[in-house]
C-alpha cells in the first residue's frame, strides 16, 4: 500500500494500486465511499463557482465581463448535470446490491423515493442539454453586458463610468444569488438522499448490512 501511495504522490514508475485483494464486501464499501466523494466534490465546485463569480478577470487578459459570466454560468449548469448523473448512479449501485434483501414493494418504494429526491435537478439538466434560454437573467443581463461592452470607450463616458459598472454589479449579484440558493437546496436534497440511503445500508440498530450475505 505504501509503495502504491508513494508512486501516485511522486509520479513514480511502478504500481499505483494496492496489491491487496479486497473481498466483495470491501470492494462495495470502497465503491460507496468513492461515490460519496464524487457527489461531495460537485457541491464543492459549485461553491467555487460562486467564489469565482465574485471576482473579475485581470484586465491584461482582455476578457469581457459578459464572457466571464457566461463561462462560469456554463460551469455551474454543467456541475448540476454531473451531480444529477452521479446521484442516479449512486443510488442504483446501492439498490442493485441490496435487491435480494428488499422485497419487491420495498425496492419500488426506495427507487421512487430516490427518483423523487433528484427530480428537482431535472429542470436544470434539461436547460443544460438544450442550452437555450438557460435562465431568464442570463439572456437579459449577460446579453446586456455584451451590448454595453461596445460602448465603453471615452466617447460614451456615462456608459463606461456608470451604466456598465452598475450592470456588472447587478449581473454578479444575481448570479451569486442563484448559485448560493442552489447550494442550499442541494444540501437539503442530499440530507434526504443520504437519510434514505442509510435506511437501505443499515438496520434499525445502525449496524451495517452486508449485501453479500443474502
Amino acid at each position: 500500500f505504501r509503495e502504491s501511495l508513494m508512486n501516485t504522490m511522486y509520479d513514480l514508475d511502478g504500481p499505483r494500486e494496492s496489491p491487496f485483494e479486497m473481498t466483495e464486501d470491501e470492494d462495495f464499501i470502497a465503491l460507496v465511499f468513492r461515490s460519496y466523494v464524487e457527489v461531495d466534490s460537485c457541491v464543492d465546485i459549485l461553491a467555487d463557482v460562486s467564489c469565482y463569480a465574485r471576482r473579475s478577470p485581470d484586465k491584461k487578459f482582455g476578457i469581457p465581463m459578459y464572457r466571464f459570466f457566461q463561462y462560469h454560468f456554463g460551469n455551474y449548469l454543467n456541475e448540476i448535470y454531473i451531480l444529477k448523473e452521479r446521484l442516479e448512479r449512486f443510488y442504483k449501485i446501492v439498490l442493485r446490491k441490496y435487491k435480494k434483501k428488499l422485497s419487491a414493494q420495498e425496492f419500488a418504494f426506495y427507487e421512487q423515493k430516490f427518483e423523487a429526491i433528484i427530480e428537482n435537478l431535472e429542470a436544470v439538466k434539461q436547460t443544460r442539454n438544450n442550452h437555450i434560454h438557460q435562465l431568464r437573467y442570463s439572456n437579459e443581463d449577460i446579453s446586456r453586458l455584451s451590448l454595453l461592452g461596445f460602448f465603453t470607450s471615452d466617447d460614451f463616458k456615462d456608459v463606461k463610468d456608470v451604466i456598465y459598472p452598475l450592470a456588472i454589479t447587478k449581473t454578479r449579484k444575481e448570479f451569486v444569488r442563484i448559485v448560493e440558493g442552489s447550494i442550499d437546496s442541494i444540501n437539503k436534497l442530499l440530507d434526504d438522499f443520504y437519510g434514505t440511503l442509510e435506511k437501505v445500508i443499515f438496520d434499525e440498530e445502525g449496524e451495517y448490512i452486508n449485501p453479500f450475505t443474502f
